[in-house]
């Protein structure tokens, strides 16, 4: 199973869409659920998730980090794509409540990871094509991140 984590009004072919709005532009919701309170997946039940353009708008970063660790598979992904500091994208948007730079991906691998969290193999700005955009965006952080166990 593949999640995009609020999607809002983007719809990605093969992926269920989670946003805690039913419907947003015209395009439904195929989850409904406030990602600051958790995700309703089983353990390790998710193949891939994308969080394109969402992270930077939770105030709970390490609980959510912590839920998607617990709904990977084993084998499963995360394709992550945030504005990068100090973009006007990452500082404009007065809905943003954080901010973010390649280090703040490689704070989650194993070795710099306290007991309340769950650690994380990173690759931080490596190419992949986002399921959203074609093209690279220079003031973006893209990371592909897989859940150590």
């Amino acid at each position: 199973m593949k999640i995009n984590l609020g999607g809002g009004y983007i719809d990605i072919p093969g992926y269920l869409k989670l946003d805690k709005q039913p419907e947003w532009g015209g395009v439904r919701a195929n989850v409904i659920a406030d990602l600051e309170e958790g995700l309703p997946f089983p353990d390790r039940s998710i193949d891939v998730l994308n969080a394109s353009h969402i992270f930077e708008h939770i105030r709970n970063f390490i609980p959510l980090m912590n839920e998607c660790w617990r709904v990977l598979k084993d084998d499963g992904f995360m394709m992550v794509t945030v504005p990068a500091f100090p973009s006007d994208g990452a500082i404009a948007p007065p809905d943003h409540v954080r901010y973010f730079v390649q280090k703040t991906f490689h704070c989650l691998e194993k070795e710099f990871c306290p007991p309340d969290r769950k650690a994380w193999a990173v690759e931080v700005n490596v190419q992949f094509i986002s399921p959203l955009f074609a093209e690279a965006d220079t003031e973006a952080i893209f990371a592909l991140m897989r859940p150590v166990r």
